[in-house]
C-alpha cells in the first residue's frame, strides 16, 4: 500500500509477563524457536492473549535509531550512524536535505576518497602516518565502547538535537570461562534453516552461543557490545558479515559460502578479515546443504530435517575448539603460520576461497611426474579412495578465457609407479606462465608480482625450486635475470621435462593481492612488503652496473603504440613537448626488446606519457618522484585507475590523468554522444562486455592547446624532481669528500 512500515520490539521490562514468568524464560536467543514448535495453543495464549505492554517512554521516544517510530517519522535513516558521524567533527552536522539557511566556508572539498572495497590502503596515502583498517576499527571501538558522551547534534531546520539512547547493560566478557560464538542469521534469503540444531551443537562443543539477527532497529551500541565481547562469528555470506569490524584482533570469522558465491566472499569479506587480523575460515556449502537447484521433495525434507549443517558444526569439536579457546585472551603471535591445514592429517590441502587464485599444498614428501603434471604424496592415513585435487595454477581464475589455456596440475595421494629420478632437499613452487602471458601487463600482474608475494610469504627464509607449466622459451629468455632473483636453482620446465622429481613439500599456485598490488595489510609476517620492495628487486636486477647519464633538461618518454589506442597526431605532440623544454624520446618496446634496455630508457627519464595500455606497465621502472601521465580514452577511466593509477601512487610517482574529450576520440563520428560521456566511468563496458572491442580500439587526436597545459604542468613537476635529485647528490658528494679527507 506504499506505507512506511515501522516495528517497535518491546523489551522484557515492558511486558506484563515479566511479573509471572522469569526473565530467562522471556529472553529467546533463537527468535524462530516458537515458530518451529508449531505455535501450540498454550504458547499462543501466553504471548498473544495474556500479554499487555507498558512502553518505556525514554526508549520509545529515542531519536538515534532510524528503526524507532518517532525518529523515522521525522528523519529517515540519517541518525542510525549519528554517533559515528559525530566522531569525525566537533561541529553540528548540516543536513542538506532539510537545511534552508545559506552557509559560507573558507574552502570546501566535495566527495569521498575510496581505496576500493573495505580497504584502508596505507600505500595510497602520502602522509607521514598512513592508516590501515586497524585504525578504522579502533576509531569505531572508541565511538561505541565509550559511555554516553555528548556528540555533535544533527542540525536541521528545527534545530532539534538528537540525543543518544541509554545503553543496555554490559554483556559479560565471558560466561563460565567459555569462548563466546555468535551465529549471525539472516531473514529471507541465505537463511540457516536448521539454526536451532546448529545452536545446540555449538553449545555441546563448549561455546557460549548467541543467535543474532541484525536489523535496522538494533542499536549499533548493542551490536558492538555483542560482537566485541565475542571470540568467533559465523555467518552465511551477506552484508551482516560487515559486523566483523566489531571483532577484536585474533577472533575467528567463519564465512558460510553458498554455491558460486565464494569469489564474492573473498572479495568483500575474506580480505577484510585478514586485514583486521582475524582468523578467517571458509566453509563451502555442499550439494546437500543448499536449496539451489534442489527438487521440491528434497527441499521439503531438508526443511523438516534441518539439512546437515549440524555435522559441520560438530566438526568444530575436533578441529577448531582448542584454537578458539586459546583466543579467549586475545593473545596473538607476532608471526602466524602462513598456511595451516584444517585437517592436520591430510597430505593435500587446497585453499579455493580467493577471488583471484587457488593454492594447493602438499605438506609431505611428494613425487612430481612432469609428463602428466601430477604431484603425488602418500597419505599417512591410508585413505580409501585416495585424495585427488586439480588446480590451474594461474592467479586470474575469475576470467575463464585466460584459465582455459592454463595447464591443469593434479595432486593425489595415490602412489605413482615412477621412482624418483632426481631428489631435492628444497621445496617446490609450481605455477603457470600461461594465460595472458606475452602481454607485459599480464607478465607482471599474474606473473612476477604474485611470484614475489608467494615466495616472500612461504619461502622468505628458505630456498625454493620453481617448476613451471606453460613455460615458453621466449619467456624464460626474456625474464631469465628476474627469475634468478627468486631461486638459485635452474627452473624445471614441466612442458619439456621427462624425469620425475621428489620434493620434501610443495605449493601449487601463486598468491595475488589484486591488480598490480603488493598489499602489506594482507601479510602476516613481521616485515610486510609493498610494491616498492618489488621495485627495488627490478632496480637491483636490471640496474646493476648502470649509471644515470648527466642531464640538463627533463627527459620525457612517450610510450608509442602502432595498432589501436594510437596518438594520431603524435608528431605534433612530440614537437609540443620539445617546445615546453623536454628532451623527448618515443619508445615502443616489443616482446623482443631486452629488459635491460627497457629499464635504462625508463629509469633515466623524468616523465613517461602514454595512452592506456599494457605499455604503461613500464612505470615500474621509473624512479620515485618521476611524473607519469596516462592518456585515458573514452570510458577507460576505471581500467586506467585499477591497472596503472593506483600503482603510480604506490610507487611514489607524480601521477597526472588526461581524460580525452569526445572530440579527441576516433569514436566521435561513430557513436552517439550519450555513449561517449567522458564522465561515465566505464559504464558501457561494465554493462555490456560485447562493447569492449569498440572502446578499447579507439584512437586519439590530442587537442594541442589543452594537452600543452598538461605538458607544462608535467615539466614543472619534473624540474622540481631534478632539483631534489641534484641536492641529494650534492649532499652525499660532500659527505664522501669529508670522509676521504678525514681518513
Amino acid at each position: 500500500m506504499g506505507l512506511e512500515y515501522m516495528e517497535y520490539k518491546i523489551g522484557v521490562e515492558e511486558t506484563s509477563l515479566r511479573e509471572k514468568y522469569g526473565k530467562d524464560d522471556l529472553v529467546i536467543k533463537d527468535p524462530l524457536a516458537l515458530q518451529r514448535k508449531g505455535w501450540a495453543k498454550e504458547i499462543m495464549d501466553i504471548y498473544l492473549v495474556e500479554q499487555n505492554v507498558k512502553l518505556d517512554l525514554v526508549r520509545f521516544r529515542r531519536k538515534e535509531m532510524p528503526g524507532d517510530p518517532i525518529d523515522r517519522l521525522f528523519h529517515e535513516g540519517s541518525c542510525h550512524y549519528i554517533d559515528l558521524s559525530s566522531s569525525y567533527t566537533r561541529h553540528q552536522i548540516i543536513n542538506l536535505d532539510e537545511e534552508k539557511a545559506v552557509h559560507c566556508f573558507p574552502s570546501a572539498i566535495i566527495g569521498l576518497i575510496s581505496h576500493s572495497a573495505s580497504i584502508v590502503d596505507p600505500t595510497l596515502q602520502r602522509g607521514h602516518h598512513p592508516k590501515t583498517l586497524h585504525d578504522f576499527r579502533s576509531f569505531i571501538a572508541a565511538t561505541y565502547s565509550k559511555s554516553q558522551a555528548s556528540h555533535a547534534p544533527l542540525r536541521n531546520e528545527t534545530n532539534v538535537d538528537y540525543s543518544p539512547p541509554l545503553l543496555p547493560p554490559s554483556l559479560p566478557w565471558r560466561l563460565e570461562g567459555r569462548p563466546r560464538l555468535v551465529l549471525l542469521n539472516r531473514k529471507g534469503t541465505r537463511t540457516i534453516l536448521n539454526i536451532d540444531k546448529v545452536y545446540q551443537a555449538v553449545l555441546e562443543v563448549g561455546f557460549d552461543a548467541v543467535v543474532y539477527e541484525p536489523s535496522r532497529e538494533a542499536s549499533l551500541h548493542e551490536d558492538f557490545r555483542l560482537i566485541d565481547s565475542s571470540h568467533a562469528l559465523i555467518a552465511v555470506h551477506g552484508t551482516g558479515l560487515t559486523n566483523m569490524l566489531f571483532l577484536r584482533k585474533g577472533s575467528v570469522l567463519m564465512q558460510l559460502a553458498p554455491k558460486e558465491s565464494d569469489w564474492l566472499g573473498s572479495l568483500f569479506y575474506g580480505k577484510m578479515a585478514v586485514r583486521l587480523g582475524l582468523e578467517y575460515m571458509v566453509y563451502d556449502l555442499g550439494e546437500d546443504e543448499s536449496l539451489l537447484g534442489m527438487d521440491k521433495a528434497t527441499k521439503e525434507r531438508l526443511a523438516r530435517e534441518g539439512g546437515n549443517l549440524e555435522n559441520w558444526v560438530s566438526k568444530l569439536n575436533f578441529n577448531e575448539t582448542a584454537r578458539l579457546k586459546k583466543l579467549q585472551d586475545f593473545e596473538t603471535e607476532e608471526e602466524s603460520s602462513p598456511w595451516e591445514s584444517p585437517e592436520p592429517t591430510w597430505s593435500i590441502t587446497c585453499d579455493r576461497s580467493h577471488f583471484e587464485y587457488d593454492l594447493c599444498y602438499i605438506n609431505r614428501p611428494s613425487v612430481l611426474h612432469p609428463t602428466t603434471a601430477t604431484l603425488s604424496a602418500v597419505d599417512p592415513t591410508n585413505s580409501t579412495p585416495p585424495l585427488v585435487e586439480t588446480i590451474r595454477p594461474y592467479p586470474r581464475k575469475w576470467q575463464h578465457n585466460a584459465m582455459e589455456t592454463v595447464r591443469e596440475v593434479t595432486l593425489t595421494t595415490a602412489p605413482l609407479q615412477s621412482p624418483c629420478a632426481i631428489t631435492h632437499t628444497s621445496p617446490a613452487l609450481i605455477f603457470s606462465a600461461g594465460g595472458f602471458t606475452s602481454n607485459v601487463f599480464h607478465d607482471f600482474n599474474e606473473g612476477f608480482i604474485p611470484l614475489f608475494i608467494t615466495v616472500d610469504t612461504f619461502f622468505n627464509d628458505q630456498d625454493v625450486i620453481l617448476a613451471i607449466v606453460n613455460c615458453s622459451d621466449w619467456w624464460v629468455d626474456k625474464y631469465s635475470e628476474l627469475i634468478a632473483r627468486f631461486t638459485r636453482h635452474p627452473i624445471i620446465n614441466l612442458d619439456k621435462e621427462t624425469a620425475t622429481h621428489c620434493f620434501p613439500t610443495a605449493i601449487v599456485g601463486l598468491m595475488s593481492h589484486g591488480p598490480m598490488t603488493v598489499d602489506p595489510t594482507l601479510q602476516r609476517g613481521a616485515h610486510p612488503k609493498t610494491v616498492l620492495d618489488f621495485h627495488a628487486i627490478l632496480t637491483t636486477t636490471y640496474g646493476q652496473g648502470y649509471t644515470l647519464p648527466p642531464q640538463n633538461q627533463p627527459k620525457l618518454v612517450i610510450i608509442g603504440r602502432s595498432t589501436h589506442r594510437v596518438i594520431l597526431n603524435q608528431d605534433k605532440v612530440l614537437e609540443a613537448a620539445k617546445n615546453v623544454g623536454f628532451d623527448v624520446v618515443v619508445f615502443e618496446p616489443t616482446q623482443g626488446t631486452p629488459m635491460r634496455e627497457v629499464f635504462r630508457v625508463l629509469h633515466s627519464s623524468h616523465v613517461m606519457i602514454g595512452v592506456h595500455g599494457a605499455g604503461l606497465t613500464n612505470e615500474l621502472f621509473l624512479r620515485p618522484g618521476a611524473v607519469f601521465m596516462q592518456i585515458v580514452p573514452i570510458r577507460n577511466s576505471w581500467l586506467g585507475d585499477i591497472c596503472y593509477g593506483k600503482l603510480a601512487l604506490r610507487l611514489g610517482l607524480e601521477y597526472i590523468v588526461y581524460d580525452i574529450a569526445i572530440e579527441e576520440s576516433s569514436l566521435a563520428n561513430q557513436l552517439p554522444k550519450d555513449l561517449l560521456d567522458p564522465n561515465d566511468q566505464g559504464g558501457m563496458l561494465m554493462n555490456d562486455w560485447a562493447n569492449w572491442e569498440i572502446y578499447m580500439n579507439q584512437n586519439v587526436t590530442l587537442n594541442l592547446a589543452r594537452f600543452g597545459r598538461y605538458l607544462e604542468r608535467a615539466y614543472e613537476k619534473a624540474k622540481i624532481s631534478m632539483q631534489k635529485e641534484s641536492s641529494h647528490a650534492d649532499h652525499w658528494s660532500k659527505i664522501r669528500e669529508v670522509t676521504r679527507v678525514k681518513f
